[in-house]
């Protein structure tokens, strides 16, 4: 998966591929592939390959095709087989293991994923598909907890099962890939995008997190995680939000992600929803974030929360939105920043921030701004109807 949450596909035939593994083989791609932006243009000239390295125990049959193709995640990696500075996939598992030596924890992750909005505002039209969908996702060895309609035409939750970072991520890539079959196969299309109808809710795709285990001792230390994912939080939008549309969700009232940089137990105004005492769900991803640099930023941000002893706070009450207390009324509470309203305003947040980028890797963090850049002024070029289908062919 690159940069922009764009999947890169590389098709062998199976003979092919069993005498790859016998041997050793992986499959090469340019690096040049790596600087592409969303809409195929690519912000430095650079030259040489990486490699695809497969994991195995990712594969799947995928829906639709009778059992002709099976579909696998991969690891980039160099001519040795290390991993490229520059894998998303490898930098998150990179970071569970930091989190895990520092701390002794290991991260579980929910993924609530608003996963596709059509274009009709029947959703009883859609049971026979949405049914279809869970079957399929079952198939392939996904059991979702729970599927709903949401707020706006079209608009459904799926939430997965509980897993490690990278494991979820994976089984989110294959969810949304299975839910995108399915949808074109009734003649829909599926799409992530942050705001498919004008004026209606914004599609979002919000994680659960847990630290586990939590006991009394190490309770401070979770929550010192989850502080420090709050302080960071202008530079991890870069991350979990990362199209110039995907701010329309940073608003008061809405129920999205709210506009303050704090948490509330249950409360839907505040990017970080308290649900445990271990367990937030973060509300600040959307369907346009490459999953794994999405959570891998979250992780930074919580590893520098530990190191640095940071404070909670007292969060705000559910039921009341920050945007609508007094000043000395968020002091309080410890709601002192205010989220970036657009992306330049995260993208200078995140250049700032050099704890983030350094434990991120800086080569990975210049890459990825420089995409993000690019990406924001040929959105910007757009007129907002091209803005609308590209959001929504794209995503």
């Amino acid at each position: 998966m690159g940069y922009s949450a764009n999947t890169f596909t590389q098709i062998i035939p199976a003979r092919k591929f069993q005498d790859m593994l016998q041997h050793d083989q992986l499959l090469s791609a340019p690096l040049a592939a790596l600087y592409w932006t969303a809409q195929g243009r690519s912000v430095k000239d650079v030259f040489g390959p990486f490699y695809l390295k497969p994991d195995l125990d990712t594969a799947y049959i995928e829906t639709g095709s009778d059992g002709t193709r099976a579909i696998l995640a991969t690891d980039f990696v160099d001519k040795v087989q290390d991993p490229l500075p520059l894998c998303p996939r490898s930098n998150l598992r990179r970071l569970c293991h930091v989190i895990s030596d520092i701390a002794g924890f290991s991260a579980l992750m929910i993924n609530k994923d608003h996963s596709w909005g059509s274009m009709s505002a029947d959703d009883r039209e859609y049971l026979k598909m949405i049914e279809c969908i869970v079957r399929e996702l079952s198939a392939v060895g996904l059991f979702v907890d729970n599927v709903h309609a949401e707020c706006a035409p079209g608009q459904w939750e799926f939430v997965l099962p509980p897993a490690d970072p990278v494991q979820a991520v994976d089984d989110l890539a294959k969810a949304r890939h299975t839910i995108t079959c399915v949808a074109e196969s009734f003649g829909l299309r599926a799409t992530l995008s942050p705001r498919p109808h004008t004026g209606k809710s914004p599609t979002g795709s919000h994680v659960h997190m847990s630290l586990n285990p939590v006991t009394q001792a190490t309770q401070p230390l979770s929550d010192a995680f989850f502080a420090g994912v709050i302080a960071h939080l202008p530079s991890i939008l870069v991350f979990c939000m990362p199209q110039v549309a995907s701010y329309e969700r940073v608003a008061a009232g809405c129920r999205a992600c709210g506009v303050y940089a704090t948490w509330g137990w249950y409360n839907k105004e505040t990017p970080l929803r308290r649900m445990r005492d271990n367990r937030f769900e973060i509300r600040v991803m959307d369907g346009l974030a490459n999953p794994y640099l999405a959570l891998s930023s979250i992780l930074a941000a919580g590893i520098l929360g530990i190191q640095t002893k940071a404070s909670l706070g007292t969060g705000v009450a559910n039921g009341m939105d920050p945007a609508k207390l007094s000043a000395d009324e968020r002091d309080a509470t410890g709601a002192h920043k205010v989220l970036p309203a657009s992306l330049e305003e995260s993208l200078a947040a995140l250049e700032c921030d050099q704890e983030l980028i350094d434990l991120l890797g800086e080569q990975l963090v210049r890459v990825y701004l420089m995409i993000k850049r690019r990406e924001a002024d040929d959105f910007k070029a757009m007129d907002p109807s091209e803005q609308k289908r590209w959001l929504i062919s794209e995503f």
